[in-house]
Order: structure tokens, then sequence, then C-alpha cells
């Protein structure tokens, strides 16, 4: 995690903040996230306590890599700042996929699968 605070980040992705979260993942692949107003694209990511978790993010199945699937992760986000709306709308937050492979993918978590994954998260 030391790495990720050093060299990624979240706040214009530059460093994870205290109060941020992250948690190793297993890549499931791209799926839809429902919601009332229709569906966004999103990767899913198996958590340890087997929670799935939505990382929003304009990609589909052809444009990833076959050896991505079943590889672990960090799924990291910005745990403060969703809740409050500041920045974004208080429906989502910044969030970053964190590879052992020194890559990163920028997108958004739903404020609902972070406040699920926060008890299992480390903070940085």
């Amino acid at each position: 995690m030391a790495v990720v605070a050093e060299r990624y980040g979240l706040r214009s992705f530059s460093r994870l903040g205290h109060a941020d979260k992250a948690v190793r993942a297993r890549f499931l692949g791209p799926g839809l996230w429902r919601q009332d107003a229709g569906k966004e694209q999103c990767l899913r990511m198996l958590t340890p306590s087997s929670r799935i978790a939505h990382f929003l993010i304009d990609v589909t199945d052809r444009d990833l890599p076959d050896s991505l699937k079943g590889q672990r992760l960090w799924l990291c986000w910005e745990a403060h700042r969703g809740a409050g709306g500041q920045r974004f709308p208080s429906k989502s937050t910044q969030a970053a996929l964190v590879s052992d492979d020194d890559w990163v993918m920028h997108g958004m978590l739903r404020n609902r699968d972070a406040e699920l994954l926060a008890s299992e998260g480390i903070a940085r």
C-alpha cells in the first residue's frame, strides 16, 4: 500500500490521503451497473468478503486484454469526498485500480459500494 500511496493517488491522481481507502480485489470483468435512471458501464471486482464492487468506467470487454481476467488489483477510493458531494456528484467518488504491474486505471466508485467496502478497506 505504501507504493500505491507514493506513486499513484486520487486527488488529481497525485496522492492517497490518510482518510482514503484501498482493498485488494480480483478482477471479474466488465459489466453494467444498474440504477433507477439506466445503466452504466463498469468493471466488476470481487473483494475478500465476497462483495462485488462496481468500478465505473466507460470500457467494454473488447477494450481489455484477456490477461486482466482474474488478476488481483488494488481498488482505491476517496473515502471522504463522495459522501459530501463537494467536487463530484454525491452518488460517486473518485477511484483508481492499481495493478502489481505498475499501471493505474482511473474511474469512479458509487458511494453505496464505498460505504459497504469501508469496513474491509484499509486506510493509507
